[in-house]
């Protein structure tokens, strides 16, 4: 009987999912920002919503030409990272600047309705860059260890 060996080639990159994900970004920016906008709209038509003219946790330095300037840093900084990780983590930071950023153009205030009364207020958008902070955090953790 004839046997048939079949290498399998190992992929290089290990973090397939990131690679689909950095082929994908304008994607994954689009569906966030539409859940972030969708779930404002429905959220402000049946629940109280805090108007946020601050940035995070309601300090005061949120006027649109902050919001512009650090929304093309990270830009920036998408274009020049070379790990992906790195570039999924500053692009859910930037999706969320994004999305708040067309609040404050459209709405005059980022609209937050997630309130739990332990924390500020917040919403979906404010979710998406939480998250890109704590993956970068952790991206530097597990970088700092490999070396």
């Amino acid at each position: 009987m004839l046997s048939v060996k079949v290498k399998l080639k190992k992929r290089k990159d290990k973090s397939f999912l990131f690679s689909k994900l950095q082929k994908n970004l304008p994607l994954v920016v689009a569906l966030v920002i539409s859940l972030d906008q969708g779930s404002k709209y429905i959220a402000v038509a049946f629940l109280p919503f805090a108007c946020n003219r601050g940035i995070a946790f309601g300090l005061p330095v949120g006027n649109l030409i902050f919001s512009v300037a650090v929304l093309f840093v990270l830009l920036g900084l998408i274009y020049f990272e070379n790990s992906k990780r790195n570039i999924l983590a500053l692009a859910l930071i930037f999706t969320g600047g994004l999305s708040n950023f067309v609040d404050r153009v459209f709405f005059g205030c980022v609209r937050d309705f997630i309130d739990f009364r332990i924390f500020p207020a917040f919403n979906l958008a404010d979710v998406a860059i939480s998250i890109g902070v704590v993956l970068i955090i952790f991206n530097l953790i597990n970088t700092k260890n490999e070396t």
